[in-house]
């Protein structure tokens, strides 16, 4: 080690011999004020028993300084007591000391290496012990990373940055990058109006304007990290959202040019894909050779859409394979377990209602049952689809929420539906006039489908609160409904009650709301509104008056937001005004809820569950159709995890005419 820089002060001058220089450093040491520096061999040092520090630094603070311990000497000297067994206990330096030794039992260091030392008594040790840890004051993390950056600058690697101060390259470069930000924005975090989570958010995107637009043109609230970070990112995707990401992968696309914005602050999946025509213009590419072959069977027409999602699905009409006839001992086995069902079902709602769990319970498990039998009936039945009616009908090729390929088949357009004959004869859906009887098929109860829209009331709620145009639409929309049209149109007027009917007790409906991010988000709201009005009525209107218009409406979108509601025993297929809103928010019930085992799957007949996994894992529907209904619900819940699929009830359609 080198101590040039440790010797201070007086030296023996520059023409004496090793031995007066050695005279110099022994007890002839030079005294000066607050006691006497001496060089002494680390051998010969040790922690005093009455240093005030006690509990230990933590790990990482520990291997920063035996980092710079190695690279750049001792820089401050040790503060020490004469034992009279010849040792020194230290009263100031006990960490730079451990750290010492422990260079020392690396063979990094000699134990005979001379530490320049203050020499002091007993009393004035202590007083040096308790000043050096309580009078130090900290450096402030804007200096510790502009200070990084001014290493950089100078040309250090960011590896020798990293080696010099004991932390890993990513660290540093993480320091780096927040030092890239607006002046503005460090400013304000070394005045306390910004915190280390928010600069992080916004470090994502390196151009000061459109970081100083998204923190210092919103309302405090809205400064939350997520909020930030959408903010910067506005018009690029998280590559964990984009499935189109996983199929086409990352490294392909990089190498076609497209840009990849990678978050230092968060894990590989909090990358942003910045160029998303070419995102999409690679997955056509790929999804390609997958339609040639199936151009060939004989589809009216084959289209390859990477995008289509449920709300697109929902546009089309469908012809369906038709099965080979049922003996009549099938069809009659059949025909029971289906009633089965149907009465099972209606038991189950009703011993919810009765809150008789325990029966609920096996009623579920015979219900289990029974579809696990009618699955086992109808699976090995051959179907296919009419030739004449596939001459009209298509196909559609695009890519699932789970990154994998998706062929639709028997789809048939709004336009073309008069020209499919025969409805449920050539097993078309239900847009048919024929009046044939439908399939039964499984169906979300109503209880589950109250349970899913207290969510998406919830998720919708928060969503307009941010909004404060959209919530002032909604609110002119509802009296224009009621006055203009003398409310003939109710159907179309969103579910706002202008009055404002507050729409709470959701976890009346969704238990699993409690606690919940959703919740939380919008008592945040409600908290900050409290503490900026006057907690007496009397004084609000002036307090209101006072407001300036963008407060007023951020005002006025939170309250209009409490009012909407679209609890619903089947969703809101059907509402066209909450679809609006819904589309208009660019809800996207992902950030909200996770198909989770307790969330959906146990709460859904069998058939939903396979019907999901049809999309999530197709290759291993067939195994999960063998297992039992607790069994598939906790199988179905891991395979469902980072899937980002939703059950359609959740889904944003497109409003209905």
């Amino acid at each position: 080690m080198n101590n040039n820089t440790q010797k201070q002060q007086q030296k023996p001058a520059q023409g004496a011999s090793s031995k007066a220089r050695g005279k110099a450093k022994s007890a002839a040491a030079s005294k000066l004020p607050g006691g006497v520096w001496k060089e002494i061999p680390l051998k010969k040092l040790r922690l005093w028993a009455k240093n005030v520090r006690v509990s230990a630094a933590s790990a990482e603070a520990g291997d920063a300084l035996e980092a710079s311990l190695q690279s750049q000497g001792l820089l401050q000297n040790l503060v020490v007591i004469e034992a009279e067994d010849g040792f020194y206990d230290v009263a100031a330096g006990g960490r730079r000391l451990a750290k010492l030794h422990a260079l020392v039992e690396k063979k990094k260091l000699s134990a005979d290496t001379l530490i320049m030392c203050q020499i002091v008594d007993e009393s004035t040790g202590l007083t040096a012990s308790l000043s050096e840890n309580v009078q130090r004051e900290a450096m402030h993390p804007a200096d510790e990373f502009i200070a990084f950056q001014e290493l950089s600058n100078a040309g250090i690697p960011v590896a020798d940055i990293a080696a010099s101060f004991g932390v890993t390259p990513v660290v540093v470069k993480q320091r780096l990058k927040l030092a890239n930000l607006s002046p503005r924005l460090i400013q304000a975090y070394r005045e306390g109006s910004a915190n280390m989570e928010q600069l992080q958010a916004l470090a994502i995107c390196d151009n000061h304007e459109i970081q100083e637009a998204a923190f210092f043109d919103v309302q405090s609230w809205m400064r939350q990290p997520y909020e930030l970070r959408r903010a910067v990112t506005r018009g690029e995707t998280l590559v964990r959202h984009e499935p189109l990401a996983r199929f086409v992968g990352l490294e392909a696309y990089e190498q076609a040019g497209g840009a990849v914005r990678r978050d230092l602050f968060g894990n590989a999946e909090d990358s942003y894909i910045t160029d998303l025509p070419l995102l999409d213009k690679l997955a056509i590419e790929k999804l390609e050779p997958i339609a040639e072959p199936i151009r060939t069977e004989g589809w009216g027409w084959v289209e390859v859409m990477p995008r289509f999602n449920t709300s697109e699905l929902y546009k089309f009409g469908r012809i369906h394979p038709l099965p080979v006839e049922l003996t009549p001992e099938q069809q009659a086995e059949r025909d029971t377990l289906k009633a089965a069902l149907d009465q099972l079902e209606t038991e189950i709602d009703n011993a919810v209602e009765a809150e008789d769990y325990d029966t609920a319970e096996r009623l579920e498990q015979e219900q289990g049952d029974a579809e696990d039998r009618l699955h086992a009936l109808e699976s090995g039945a051959v179907r296919s689809y009419d030739p004449e009616a596939m001459t009209t009908a298509g196909c559609v090729i695009s890519v699932g929420i789970s990154g994998d390929v998706e062929v639709r088949r028997g789809l048939v357009k709004p336009e073309d539906m008069a020209a499919v004959e025969g409805g449920e004869k050539q097993g078309t859906d239900g847009q048919s006039t024929d009046d044939a009887p439908k399939e039964k098929t499984a169906r979300l109860s109503d209880r589950m489908g109250r349970q899913l829209t207290a969510h998406k009331t919830a998720a919708l709620q928060v969503e307009l609160a941010r909004n404060p145009k959209v919530a002032l639409v909604a609110v002119v929309h509802k009296l224009a409904i009621q006055i203009i049209h003398n409310d003939h149109f109710p159907r179309f007027a969103v579910p706002v009650g202008v009055s404002v009917s507050q729409r709470g007790g959701l976890t009346e409906y969704a238990s699993d709301l409690k606690d919940s991010a959703v919740l939380q988000a919008l008592e945040d709201m409600r908290g900050q509104w409290r503490e900026r009005l006057p907690s007496e009525p009397r004084e609000l209107f002036a307090a209101l008056l006072d407001l300036s218009m963008a407060d007023l409406n951020d005002l006025l979108a939170f309250c209009v937001a409490t009012g909407v509601d679209v609890v619903s025993d089947k969703g809101t297929d059907g509402q066209s005004g909450a679809d609006v809103l819904a589309q208009t928010l660019e809800l996207d019930m992902r950030n909200w809820w996770k198909p989770t085992a307790d969330a959906y799957f146990r709460e859904v007949p069998k058939g939903l569950t396979l019907e999901a996994m049809q999309t999530i894992a197709p290759a291993e529907v067939a195994r999960l159709s063998t297992l039992k209904k607790n069994d598939l619900a906790a199988e179905a819940g891991r395979l469902a995890e980072g899937s980002n699929w939703l059950p359609a009830i959740l889904a944003s359609h497109e409003p209905k005419a």
